[in-house]
């Protein structure tokens, strides 16, 4: 017998051992894509228990909305006995918003019964463990997988329907180096099967708005083309008028085209498409789509008037007057400048002067005091915190302004309104009920529940996506804003950046939402 051959072997086995055991823990990941702060129950099930030290919960039993990180680790070596089975779950638990939306869902939630269950299987082995995942919930239960292929299951509730996607990855697919073995991801998304709008009479019209987030290509990452396919048969054709704001990427108009299928045959062209780079590098991203006859069409380009990055568009307003079975409505669509995080005072002044163009060039139509009137887009103003700071001018006219020189503050809601005449009605929840919408979920771009608002750089919560109506025309017996928060019921990645400013963001894993902003519906009845 050759002795230090074996004993060679023996310390090679034992240092493998020991290089294993060294980086031999599985994390097992939740990422929350719901409107709802989620509560964990993290334990053992089943007969058998590793010892205490070979697992462990990771941070509170709360996850936040939009919130996703490790929960619970436990060893793949150390602690286990070869050929024993361990069972580990996560409960997840919901609670409504409110109780009156639970109501108004129709929906009775236990705190007793979990929403859903992550469930994980360890066995033994003389070297490390085998691992398998499974779910529970509504309708499935256990379902072992050993691959590494996503697995999805969706339920409902009420109007609800969620969608568990989980999966097993490699430590290198998330960077880690805590581990050599596979990590587990488990995520929830969250949609809301709004019902469709009715369909109106002719003095009735449905209005709805999206900021469709299709910017240029290798601007951000925004996945424009995946998006493009899905967003039409998610807002269906119960809509009278679509406008439509960021419809700068050639993917809109693959929308456009399948939304024309779908009943939306009228459409303008774009705000400033076609006037090459003397307004802009791209065009303004602004477009009305109707399913009545379009009669008359304009638009404007804002000029001196833009700050910061938003002078690289051509923005301005498109103007559309729609025949609805005799009856006329004028539609206003405008994307004014932008504020890239808190509110400077170039992009506060911008914006107060392209009001006051929109409001002339609204006078400029002529339009009969007994035809409605409507301004709707992303005017970003934040309703939530609209007091910032601007520079007085005065003005003398369509694109002419002249500047005082004295900063003060404005607040841009109520001036917004002011300078249009305007009227912003009711804004409803996103129940869809006839509620007012609570002060706590007052918002069209949040992104600690819309991942894509976090890609877009939304970075705080706000309101800023308007269907109003003209004060100096004819007014509506009944109307209303409703914030609906349009989502894919099968969530989907976003890819990294290719190219341009976008070249080094990572993938967008587990998305729901059609845009990183929300859709507002506008409804309008007049008198006969």
């Amino acid at each position: 017998m050759n002795r230090p051959k074996i004993i060679q072997s023996i310390a090679a086995i034992s240092l493998l051992v020991n290089c294993l055991a060294i980086n031999a823990k599985t994390f097992i990941y939740f990422y929350n894509h719901t409107p709802f702060s989620l509560t964990m129950k993290r334990g053992l099930y089943g007969k058998n228990s590793p010892v205490s030290s070979a697992w462990g919960t990771i941070g509170n039993d709360i996850i936040k909305p939009g919130e996703g990180r490790k929960v619970m680790w436990f060893n793949r070596d150390k602690g286990i006995k070869n050929g024993v089975t361990y069972k580990f779950t996560v409960s997840i638990y919901i609670n409504p918003l409110t109780a009156s939306s639970a109501k108004a869902l129709g929906i009775a939630y236990s705190a007793s019964k979990p929403l859903i269950m992550l469930e994980q299987k360890l066995v033994g082995k003389f070297i490390g463990s085998s691992l398998a995942q499974a779910v529970g919930g509504p309708g499935f239960g256990e379902d072992w997988k050993t691959d590494r292929n996503l697995y999805q299951q969706s339920f409902k509730r009420g109007q609800e329907t969620f969608t568990l996607s989980y999966k097993a990855i490699t430590a290198s697919a998330t960077l880690k180096t805590e581990s050599q073995f596979d990590d587990i991801e488990y995520a929830l998304n969250w949609s809301f099967q709004y019902p469709p709008p009715k369909v109106t009479a002719a003095n009735e019209i449905n209005i709805g708005f999206q900021n469709l987030w299709m910017r240029p290509a290798g601007v951000a990452i925004g996945c424009t083309e995946k998006r493009a396919k899905m967003i039409a048969p998610i807002i269906g054709s119960n809509y009278d008028v679509l406008v439509f704001s960021e419809a700068f990427s050639s993917d809109a108009k693959t929308l456009f085209t399948i939304l024309k299928n779908i009943g939306y045959r009228y459409q303008t062209k774009i705000v400033g498409e076609g006037t090459g780079l003397k307004t802009g590098f791209t065009n303004g991203g602004v477009a009305i789509l109707s399913k009545y006859p379009i009669e008359t069409q304009k638009e404007i380009i804002f000029k001196n008037s833009c700050s910061e990055e938003d002078c690289l568009a051509a923005k301005g307003v498109m103007y559309a007057k729609i025949n609805k079975q005799g009856k006329r409505y004028h539609i206003f669509g405008s994307h004014t400048n932008a504020s890239y995080g808190t509110p400077s005072v170039g992009t506060v002044t911008a914006r107060a002067k392209q009001f006051r163009d929109i409001k002339t060039f609204i006078d400029q139509q002529n339009i009969p005091k007994t035809e409605p009137v409507f301004i709707i887009g992303d005017l970003n103003v934040n309703m939530i915190n609209p007091v910032n700071k601007y520079k007085e001018f005065t003005y003398q006219g369509l694109f002419n302004y002249k500047e005082t020189g004295s900063t003060k503050s404005i607040n841009e809601y109520t001036n917004m309104l002011a300078v249009m005449n305007a009227i912003h009605p009711t804004v409803k929840g996103y129940t869809g009920t006839n509620e007012s919408m609570p002060s706590n979920q007052q918002y069209t771009a949040n992104p600690s529940i819309n991942v894509l608002a976090t890609d877009a750089a939304e970075k705080f919560v706000q309101f800023l996506d308007y269907v109003l109506i003209s004060k100096n025309h004819l007014q509506p017996t009944q109307s209303y804003n409703e914030m609906r928060m349009y989502s894919s019921t099968t969530p989907y990645t976003c890819e990294g950046g290719k190219f341009g400013l976008a070249l080094f963001k990572p993938d967008i894993k587990y998305v729901s939402p059609i845009s990183d902003h929300w859709f507002i519906y506008g409804h309008f009845k007049f008198p006969q």
